[in-house]
């Protein structure tokens, strides 16, 4: 950038480098897709603020806008929607992140030969002292405004943390409060304590919200009256019934739902 800067016939150190995004008008809040000089980038902006970026070559595939929206947080339940359109956005003077500081002003000064002359042709010493005083203060308000920026830049991530984090608790309580039956280790489990008294052993299992269905195998006779009694004795397990398929034994057996499950 410096040496493209010195081929314009521009001094470099008279100019600030910074990103595109800093130079372009930003939004309150959402999610847009602007152009760059050598390609495009999403933004993801948040009360003022440029949350997250992503750059590409060419315009991203829905899937590519889909994963970055998915990484923002902004995807929702209506899916994954296509990639929007390239739009072009108003490019500011001066980046949006801190206004004009005094550093800048002077370099405005001393570029304009006129005031130069005239400065020195006045330069006095009570003129000298003040122009000193001005520089220092000058100095001292652009490195109390980059203090600024930067403590905005570092509480930013911080609160960015803070506001995933509350939104994973608060979907983790969203899928718990969606969970109506015990885990199926615990059913196997409860099965399995009421069966070991017997012997058999299990020939298939199959379970689907709430309803639960197996197959016993004995080198012995199963009489279902005592199954059915035993896993309606249980605090699981409600309304069994049971049937035969050749050798096996069939039982079938609704779950209770947990007491704070959704019904």
């Amino acid at each position: 950038m410096r040496d493209r800067i010195s081929g314009h016939g521009y001094n470099p150190a008279s100019f600030e480098i910074v990103p595109p995004a800093f130079i372009q008008e930003p939004i309150e809040s959402g999610v847009r897709l602007v152009a760059t000089p050598d390609g495009c980038e999403g933004q993801v902006w948040r009360a003022g603020h440029l949350a997250m970026t992503r750059w590409w070559k060419a315009a991203p595939t829905a899937q590519e806008w889909s994963l970055f929206r998915r990484g923002a947080g902004q995807l929702g339940t209506e899916g994954a929607p296509a990639a929007p359109s390239v739009s072009e956005t108003m490019w500011l003077e001066r980046p949006w992140t801190s206004s004009e500081s005094g550093s800048d002003v002077l370099a405005q000064f001393f570029s304009n030969r006129v005031a130069m002359v005239w400065a020195s042709a006045a330069a006095l010493i009570p003129c000298v002292f003040l122009v000193a005083q001005w520089m220092t203060y000058a100095i001292a308000g652009q490195a109390v405004e980059r203090s600024i920026v930067a403590i905005e830049e570092t509480s930013q991530t911080v609160r960015q943390k803070r506001s995933a984090a509350l939104s994973a608790l608060d979907r983790v309580e969203d899928f718990q409060s969606l969970k109506r039956y015990p885990a199926q280790i615990e059913i196997v489990s409860a099965a399995h304590d009421i069966l070991r008294r017997f012997p058999v052993t299990l020939s298939n299992w199959d379970y689907d919200d709430g309803e639960l269905q197996f197959g016993l195998e004995s080198d012995e006779d199963m009489d279902a009256r005592i199954f059915i009694s035993a896993f309606e004795d249980a605090d699981l397990f409600r309304q069994v019934s049971a049937s035969t398929r050749g050798d096996r034994l069939l039982l079938r057996m609704n779950v209770l739902p947990l007491s704070g499950g959704a019904v």
